[in-house]
This record gives structure tokens, C-alpha cells and sequence, in this order.
């Protein structure tokens, strides 16, 4: 599975929250979504496609699963307002970054390409990195200003 995909999952959990779901929880669900969507790109053309979504959403939903469930909701706070600071203020290519002195866990947000859609809505890409335990997982995405202010995962 593409480590550049799980902290994608992680933001798309943080960004639109899922308040009943513990962190395990919805790391796994948005692994799954990112697994799945990851291997459709990836099988196009391919004659197994089916097997190949399955399979990545079963390897993102472990590894979201495993993500996730390291976070606290201090974590959480604190990479959602550093991804929302970076998408709404920060110049491409400028790093926001964040740290739970408590856990160890840390963070970055950098935006990377700024747009305006046919729509009249801000989009973003953006690459990221999320240190757990140690480890570094980097993702990538895109998201979107919605009318609140607020920014969406879109892809």
C-alpha cells in the first residue's frame, strides 16, 4: 500500500470528523475509501480491477486502521488547524506545522497548487507529513474551500 495515500486518510477523518467513531475507527473507513480509490487509478486498464480495488481497500483500511488508532483527539485538533491555517493563508510551498508535546506525534501541511475551478471555489493541493511513533507517513491530496470558509478533502 502507498504511504503517501494513508495521511491523506488521516486528513479526510480530521477535516470532516466522524464524532461517534473512535480514531481506529475512522482511520480504517477512510483507509479503505483511499485504498480503493488509490488502486482503481492504479489498475486502470488492468484485467483484474475488481480484485486490485478490493485488495487495496483491504490494505488501506489495516493500515488507516493502524493510523488512526495512534492519534489522540489532541492530534487531531492540532493537524486540523494547521491544515486549515496552511489551505486558508499559507503561500504555495510554505511549510504549517504542528507538534503534541504530549504524545510525540507531529506534523506538516504544505500547500502546493492553488486554483480557481470553474465553479468559483478555491481548490488546493496539498502534500503532508504526519510523524508517529517515530515513523513518517507522507500523503498528498486536494481540497477545496467550501462556502463556510472551511476547507474539504476532495480527492
Amino acid at each position: 500500500m502507498n504511504k503517501l495515500l494513508i495521511a491523506t486518510a488521516v486528513s479526510a477523518t480530521m477535516l470532516t470528523g466522524c464524532a461517534s467513531m473512535s480514531n481506529q475507527e475512522q482511520g480504517q473507513i477512510i483507509g479503505a475509501t483511499v485504498g480503493s480509490i488509490a488502486a482503481y487509478n492504479l489498475s486502470k486498464g488492468h484485467k483484474d480491477r475488481g480484485l486490485a480495488i478490493a485488495i487495496g481497500a483491504l490494505a488501506g483500511s489495516l493500515v488507516g486502521s493502524s493510523v488512526g488508532a495512534e492519534l489522540d483527539a489532541r492530534d487531531r485538533q492540532l493537524h486540523t488547524a494547521s491544515m486549515q491555517t496552511a489551505l486558508e493563508t499559507y503561500p504555495d510551498n510554505n511549510v504549517a506545522g504542528w507538534n503534541n508535546p504530549n504524545t510525540g506525534h507531529s506534523g506538516s501541511v504544505v500547500p502546493v497548487n492553488t486554483w480557481q475551478a470553474t465553479s468559483g471555489q478555491y481548490c488546493r493541493e496539498y502534500q503532508q507529513t504526519i510523524v508517529v511513533g517515530g515513523e513518517q507517513v507522507q500523503g498528498y491530496g486536494t481540497a477545496c474551500r467550501k462556502p463556510d470558509g472551511s476547507w474539504e478533502i476532495v480527492q
